[in-house]
C-alpha cells in the first residue's frame, strides 16, 4: 500500500499505516446516542505549492479524537491519480496530515466504521425527510462518511472548473457537488446530488451552513440553509457568502426487507442511519 501510494505522489505524514482492530463483539457495545453529523476540516483549503493537506474530524465545530482506528476506507483522489487507505494515521492523535502534489482540485474522503447505536431525541429531532419508523429505544446502525475539497493552483488550474470537485467518489453515503463549488461566484447557484445506500435520494433533506466567513467578513447573524433535494436527487445551494461551507445529511433506512411481513415471529429489517458531510471554501471574488 505504501509502494502504491508513493507512486500516486500522495504520502500519509506521522506514522505508518496500520489496519483498524476488530471491532468488539456486539455482546460487549455499549450503545451510544448518534450525535450531530462529523465532518473533515482542513487547515487550509488553498494549498502552498509544497503544503500537505493537514485536517481534523470535527462534529459541532469541536475537535474530536482524529478516528484513525473507526475508519474501514479512506482516500485521497486529485487530477490523474487516487489513494486508498484502510486508515489515515494521526501522530498527535487530533491532527492528520497527507502530503499530495497535484495541482487543482484535491478530494479526501474518509468512512467511519459502522456501529450499532440508539438515537436520542436529539437525534430523532434533526431528521427532517420523511423515514421508516424508529421504535424508541431501538438500535441502528451508524454509517458515517465524509468529504472534503482543497485547492492547489498553479498557472493552468487557477480559477479553472475541476472535474475532481464533482466526481462521485461512491461511499455508502455521500454529498456530490454538480459543479465546482471552490471556484463558484457570490451569489451563483450549486447543485448538489445526495446519495444513501449507494442510490440517489429524490427529496432529500440537507443542512448548509457558512462555518467560517471570508478573512475580514463580519456577519451579523449565522448564515445557514435548509434546503430539499428534487425528484433527481438534486439540492440547490445558493452561495450567499464566501468562506467555509459545512453541508449536513441525515437520513434512515431499512437495509433489508422482513423475511416474511405476514410472520411477526420472523426477523426484524436492520435499519441504517446514515449521516454524510461535505467541506469546501468559496473564494473571495
Amino acid at each position: 500500500m505504501l509502494t502504491l501510494c508513493t507512486m500516486l505522489g500522495i504520502v500519509l505524514r506521522g506514522v505508518s499505516v496500520a489496519s483498524a482492530p476488530p471491532p468488539a463483539a456486539v455482546e460487549t457495545q455499549a450503545f451510544p446516542s448518534i450525535g450531530p453529523p462529523g465532518y473533515l476540516l482542513p487547515e487550509d483549503f488553498i494549498l502552498a505549492v509544497d503544503q500537505s493537506i493537514r485536517f481534523s474530524w470535527r462534529h459541532a465545530e469541536v475537535i474530536d479524537p482524529w478516528p484513525s482506528g473507526s475508519m474501514t476506507h479512506a482516500f485521497v483522489r486529485a487530477l490523474g491519480e487516487q489513494a486508498n487507505f484502510d486508515s489515515i494515521p494521526s501522530a498527535d492523535g487530533r491532527i492528520a496530515e497527507v502530503a499530495t502534489a497535484a495541482a487543482g482540485v484535491t478530494m479526501a474522503g474518509v468512512t467511519l466504521t459502522s456501529e450499532l447505536a440508539k438515537p436520542d431525541a436529539g437525534d430523532l429531532a434533526r431528521l427532517e425527510e420523511p423515514t421508516v419508523r424508529i421504535e424508541a429505544g431501538s438500535a441502528v446502525r451508524l454509517v458515517r462518511c465524509s468529504k472534503t475539497l482543497v485547492r492547489r493552483d498553479d498557472d493552468a488550474t487557477r480559477g479553472q472548473r475541476s472535474a475532481i470537485a464533482i466526481s462521485k467518489a461512491g461511499p455508502p453515503t455521500e454529498i456530490r457537488p454538480m459543479m465546482d463549488p471552490t471556484v463558484a461566484l457570490i451569489g451563483s447557484d450549486v447543485p448538489l446530488r445526495v446519495f444513501a445506500g449507494s442510490a440517489a435520494r429524490p427529496g432529500a433533506v440537507l443542512h448548509a451552513r457558512l462555518i467560517a466567513p471570508a478573512a475580514g467578513a463580519v456577519l451579523p447573524e449565522a448564515v445557514e440553509q435548509t434546503i430539499r433535494a428534487n425528484e433527481s436527487a438534486i439540492a440547490i445551494l445558493n452561495v450567499s457568502h464566501a468562506g467555509v461551507w459545512l453541508i449536513e445529511y441525515e437520513t434512515v433506512m431499512e437495509s433489508h426487507p422482513l423475511a416474511d411481513p405476514a410472520d411477526p415471529k420472523s426477523r426484524k429489517a436492520e435499519v441504517t442511519w446514515y449521516q454524510a458531510t461535505l467541506t469546501f471554501e468559496v473564494p473571495t471574488p
